[in-house]
């Protein structure tokens, strides 16, 4: 029962995450493309090259000031989210209510959805004095979509220094959240 309730529970955070994204990125259309090329090489005994490139349609959105903060304010609701489904998550696999490809199934979906939030993040202009704070934002969930992609593989194919890689890459990640938060002008004033 409890490993119903729980996978009930992750499900639920996404879906929510999911539905959350699609409406935000409705407004302001001006179309960009964007081409993003990634080379990664992985050394553990072997070496790997692992190229991908990307192409996508963004539609611009310049924001005023209030709707960057309303923006702002669901982007920290949606990391706060994912960030506690992941804690269901790895509660659940240690505690063996859930299988590791269950568990791989959810990062599938978290990098999902982090991918549509990193190309909502990165279509949005943001006023001048949130710059900073929205480039830290930018590359704080560009970490946690790496992270996701690390932490899926990790558990599908049980690699322990993948899943290394996805511990790192959200240090990474909240590290940047707490440059975005010192960077808001709100709190130096």
């Amino acid at each position: 029962m409890a490993k119903l309730v729980n996978i009930f529970a992750v499900i639920l955070l996404i879906v929510g995450l999911i539905v959350g994204a699609g409406i935000g990125m409705t407004a302001f259309p001006k179309t960009i493309t964007q081409t993003e090329t990634k080379t990664e090489i992985i050394t553990n005994q072997v070496t790997i090259f692992r190229t991908e490139t990307t192409t996508v349609e963004l539609t611009q959105r310049i924001l005023s000031e209030n709707e960057y903060k309303l923006w702002a304010a669901r982007f920290a609701l949606d990391i706060a989210e994912f960030s506690d489904a992941t804690m269901v998550t790895s509660n659940a696999v240690s505690k063996n209510c859930m299988s590791l490809l269950d568990e791989a199934e959810i990062f599938d979906a978290m990098e999902a959805l982090t991918r549509r939030m990193l190309d909502e993040a990165k279509s949005i202009i943001p006023p001048e004095k949130y710059k900073d704070a929205h480039h830290h934002l930018t590359k704080a969930i560009d970490y946690y979509h790496q992270a996701f992609a690390y932490a899926a593989e990790g558990a599908r194919k049980i690699k322990p220094d993948m899943i290394k890689k996805a511990t790192e890459l959200i240090k990474l990640a909240n590290a940047e959240l707490i440059k975005a938060e010192e960077t808001l002008p709100e709190i130096k004033e």
